[in-house]
């Protein structure tokens, strides 16, 4: 194993300590090989954050947004009670937030994070910080990606390097490539020690070009790179402090594009432009105005909504021979397409998504909806037939993926609104209580088979608050096909909601059970936290009450309007302030 592969594998799986807190300084170059491998390297668990070396010192004079009032009020008249603002952290970048780094940074169009161990999931979403940690495999990985990288960008030496003609042999010109290229991989600049030491590591190449491969190699192995740092300006320990100017362009970018920022909001950061909220607002709404922005809220309604998951969806190829790969592509296209278009082209709002009378659609999904009169392969906004679906809820991506590998499910439906859209978490069933379902056959019913779990003592306290919502889908099977009869036996779709704060009531259908859900605060409200935990990477804490309150207000505020969200989430107390250690 050579050095820097020691080096990478070392200093970056110490990083990933405990949300990246760090205690010792780090370096963005690999030592010499006579310094490795290191010797008693101590845990970082639970150490104080300090900024590594690819960091300038925070700015005290950088403004930031007014720390927490004491309490604040619920539309309802509640009071709840403020608390300090999350920790000082380090946030390991997530694989897809990698790609789209390396290719803001350098002339490459690979996507190596691709081929990353796969992310596990953190607060209900897989960018979650508390589970962004770095294994030994993984550290492997950046440290092949960075090699594969910097051996594909110099291939564009006339694209990399600020001069012409574009000569690795000009001292200059490689030193502004280092000023200029640091600013982007790390998104601050760099200080001129620093700078020094990348030329220095330029300089042991054995040809010029080699040079800059190995600049670039460990500027991708770096902390700086690897880690967005929410550090703060500098302050007593318990101190509230605001993010510095180049801390905050990178939450923004990284919020509203899930990628580094751009030179204009670079730009921003070392001139004043964040330093007020209307310079903050300015960029929030030229970076929601950019098609880039369209990503990041996309993979946010996937996975709340868990559409996403339709890719690794298996069903009972006897029970179910439509469900085949060409139609889960359909499917996640089809949910994508809509969605999209009711955020940037429709009404944009949570309500549209939940019931819009529409959907995108090719001939092969108007077969599979049973829609007629839609050719070609090319997905067209179609009107969907009156009374059967309306909104995300009642597409195919959805009620397969909420569905068992022979059936529907009524529990995973109903267990999705109770969790997803109320935000009622529901408790595991107890160790002592076995399900015991009948199996689906042609002699029963879906309905029937689940009615077991309501005549069930040890199972009806729990399964009354899922079941009766999940009966509204029963008009679809196990992939999302209509149905009025299911062995012969008319459809059964009639549903309750129960311990809702505003809500409860029978309904019958999944349209119905839209509307109502459609029109509830108390939906939006969730929809409003969900974003909180994934723009934030993490679960809320009773510390963060008057910032999810008024994440809350903000969005009702806005009548839902999804494309929001991010500026809601911004104005939040704890968007922009830390606490530090």
């Amino acid at each position: 194993m050579t050095a820097s592969r020691l080096w990478v594998l070392a200093l970056v799986t110490l990083c990933s300590g405990c949300e990246g807190m760090l205690e010792v300084s780090t370096p963005t170059t690999p030592p010499d090989d006579s310094d490795w491998p290191p010797k008693n390297v101590p845990s970082t668990q639970g150490t104080p954050a300090t900024p590594p070396t690819g960091t300038t010192p925070p700015d005290p004079t950088v403004p930031g947004p007014t720390p927490n009032p004491p309490t604040m009020t619920d539309p309802g008249g509640t009071t709840v009670t403020c608390g300090a603002p999350p920790a000082a952290r380090v946030w390991r970048l997530s694989h897809r937030q990698y790609d789209a780094a390396a290719r803001a940074v350098l002339p490459v169009t690979s996507t190596p994070a691709s081929t990353f161990e796969a992310e596990t999931s953190g607060s209900g979403f897989t960018n979650g910080a508390d589970t962004a940690y770095v294994s030994a495999a993984l550290a492997a990985d950046y440290f092949d990606a960075a090699e594969a990288l910097a051996a594909q960008a110099v291939q564009h030496l006339d694209v990399l390097l600020p001069c012409t003609p574009a000569d690795p042999a000009n001292a200059a010109c490689v030193k502004t490539f280092i000023e200029r290229t640091g600013l982007r991989v790390f998104r601050t600049p760099l200080d001129t020690a620093q700078q020094a030491r990348f030329f220095a590591l330029f300089q042991k190449g054995t040809t010029p070009t080699q040079g800059v491969q190995m600049v670039l190699e460990a500027m991708l192995q770096s902390p700086g790179f690897l880690y967005r740092f929410e550090l703060g300006g500098p302050g007593a320990s318990g101190a509230q402090v605001p993010l510095t100017s180049y801390e905050l362009a990178s939450a923004l970018s990284f919020l509203v594009w899930n990628a580094p920022p751009d030179d204009a909001l670079l730009a921003a950061a070392k001139s004043g432009g964040l330093d007020t909220p209307a310079g903050v607002d300015a960029q929030v709404d030229r970076l929601v105005a950019d098609p880039r922005a369209r990503d990041f809220l996309w993979r946010f309604l996937a996975e709340d909504f868990q559409v996403g998951a339709l890719e690794t969806t298996t069903k009972d190829g006897a029970a179910f021979p439509a469900f085949t790969p060409a139609l889960v592509a359909d499917l996640q296209a089809e949910a994508h397409a809509f969605a999209d278009d009711v955020v940037w082209n429709g009404a944009g709002t949570l309500s549209a998504l939940l019931t819009a009378d529409y959907s995108m659609l090719n001939q092969s999904l108007a077969g599979f909806y049973g829609v007629s009169g839609v050719t070609g392969t090319a997905l067209r906004k179609v009107s969907l037939p009156t009374g059967q679906r309306a909104g995300l809820l009642t597409q195919g991506s959805f009620l397969a993926v909420r569905g068992d590998a022979r059936s529907g499910s009524p529990v995973q439906r109903g267990l999705f609104v109770r969790e997803r859209l109320l935000c009622q978490e529901m408790p595991a069933p107890p160790p002592n209580v076995i399900d015991t379902l009948p199996a689906p056959s042609a002699t029963n019913t879906t309905r029937g088979r689940y009615q077991a779990h309501l005549s069930a003592s040890s199972c009806a306290a729990c399964h009354r608050l899922m079941d009766p919502i999940g009966f509204a889908f029963e008009n679809y099977d196990g992939i999302g096909k209509w149905r009025t009869t299911e062995n012969g036996v008319p459809v059964d779709a009639s549903g309750e909601l129960v311990s809702t704060k505003a809500i409860n009531g029978t309904f019958t259908g999944a349209l119905a059970l839209a509307n109502t859900l459609a029109q509830a605060r108390e939906v939006s409200d969730c929809v409003a936290v969900s974003y909180f935990r994934y723009g934030l990477g993490r679960r809320d804490t009773p510390a963060d009450a008057c910032s999810v309150l008024a994440m809350k207000d903000a969005f009702a505020a806005s009548g839902g309007k999804l494309a929001t969200l991010a500026r809601a989430l911004v104005h939040t107390p704890g968007f922009a302030i830390r606490t530090r250690p």
